[in-house]
């Protein structure tokens, strides 16, 4: 007969009755932790260079910054940059309340904010995950605005507060958590996309940073949630070129992995999973990770926390009663 397919007759059934059973498992404390925890994050400071976590033997040491003072609002989605012998921060800040992200920066020393976060960038829509990177001296963001259909750069005036709309480098797209670095000769860009959700990976590339910008020939290039959506900073090391990235595969913003690419052209891709980043499972915010991003010497990251927000719960509840009002019809009950 010649070489011949082996298709496996496994029995279907009980791995499928496994599986619901495990589902249904599940649903109580899924529906718990939807209707009645909310995530808090909070932005720590990791006192050794991001390269350092390529090792899978280290566990790093978090100093986290003191928590909002009001429950509900968190900051997340760190970001910083060096310029003239100071260090800034920009990151996310969410209040439950307004259901919007909006970006704020400050100054940093030691780990420390000095002098308190202030309003940075703002949109109409939510705006979150603020990208920094110089280039020529200046100091440039591209933040995720993907509700406005668009992924955009801006320039900073003055930092870390005052910044203008520099260009629109993709248009027409969602990009979910843009990531950008400039690595043999040309600029790449790796985004996720809100249409496909955080299992695919897209990258765009120029040759100036203001474009045009192209897709790349194999849009997206990866498929994986455990392993695509952009969660950091590129970074170059010993000549490699290292992406962290979120593992969504338990649920959004779990941990974060670093893979390295080792096949990047307009017509080629190719990475690989190098370490993991777990969240520290004994400290103040145990249930996840899923930011790494480099500020010199020291690391940025933030961590989760699912907390029980009253305010939070009763909005949830007012929303659903109005949704089951329009609904539902009075004949039908």
């Amino acid at each position: 007969m010649g070489n011949e397919t082996r298709i496996s007759r496994r029995p279907i059934g009980p791995l499928w009755s496994g599986c619901l059973v495990k589902a249904i498992l599940r649903c109580p404390r899924f529906l718990y932790r939807k209707v009645f925890k909310r995530d808090l994050y909070n932005v720590g400071v990791i006192r050794a260079p991001i390269h350092s976590l390529l090792n899978p033997k280290r566990k790093p040491e978090i100093h986290w910054l003191p928590e909002r003072p009001r429950p509900g609002i968190f900051i997340a989605d760190p970001f910083g940059i060096e310029l003239d012998g100071k260090q800034y921060l920009l990151c996310e800040y969410f209040d439950y309340r307004e259901r919007k992200g909006r970006i704020v920066g400050a100054e940093i020393n030691d780990g420390a904010i000095v002098g308190g976060l202030k309003d940075a960038i703002t949109a109409p829509v939510h705006i979150s995950y603020p990208f920094l990177f110089t280039y020529e001296g200046d100091v440039f963001c591209v933040p995720e605005t993907c509700l406005a259909n668009e992924v955009t750069l801006f320039k900073a005036d003055v930092l870390p507060c005052k910044w203008r709309k520099e260009a629109v480098l993709l248009n027409n797209v969602p990009g979910i958590d843009p990531s950008i670095v400039h690595f043999n000769g040309r600029w790449w860009l790796f985004y996720g996309d809100l249409r496909t959700g955080s299992a695919s990976l897209y990258v765009s590339y120029a040759d100036s940073l203001l474009g045009p910008w192209l897709p790349h020939a194999r849009q997206p290039v990866k498929t994986d949630i455990a392993s695509s959506r952009p969660g950091g900073t590129p970074f170059v090391h010993n000549g490699r070129l290292y992406r962290p990235a979120q593992d969504c595969s338990q649920g959004y913003g779990r941990r974060v992995i670093i893979n390295e690419i080792v096949a990047l052209s307009p017509g080629d891709f190719e990475e690989n999973t190098v370490a993991a980043v777990e969240p520290d499972r004994h400290g103040p915010y145990p249930n996840g990770l899923h930011t790494l991003s480099a500020l010199g010497d020291i690391t940025l990251v933030d961590g989760k926390r699912e907390k029980f927000i009253l305010g939070a719960v009763v909005r949830s509840t007012k929303k659903f009663l109005r949704i089951m009002t329009k609904t539902t019809k009075p004949g039908d009950l």
